[in-house]
């Protein structure tokens, strides 16, 4: 990190720098879901039917469809978390 920008950053407040936390926790969970989305209209169900029909096996686990697997439980697993820590935040507020 540069000089400047560790300069800026030394100079906010605890509120300026919740706000730019909760933007980037807000960022990420849109991009998760965004994934999720993607994957829903890709294979025409949601992950959890996608794990219920083995589908990573009814299509010869292939590379396409391993790794979307692990990309969309991964974005699951991203707006769990997030969601939670950013609803947590929220309440404390």
């Amino acid at each position: 990190m540069g000089h400047a920008a560790r300069q800026y950053i030394e100079q906010l407040d605890d509120s300026e720098i919740t706000t730019i936390l909760k933007h980037e926790q807000t960022r990420k969970i849109a991009r998760y879901r965004l994934a999720d989305e993607t994957f829903r209209k890709k294979y025409g169900m949601n992950y959890i039917e996608f794990e219920e029909r083995n589908i990573v096996a009814e299509r010869g686990h292939s590379w396409e469809v391993e790794a979307d697997s692990q990309q969309w439980e991964a974005a699951l697993d991203g707006i769990e978390s997030l969601g939670k820590q950013f609803w947590s935040s929220e309440l404390e507020a």
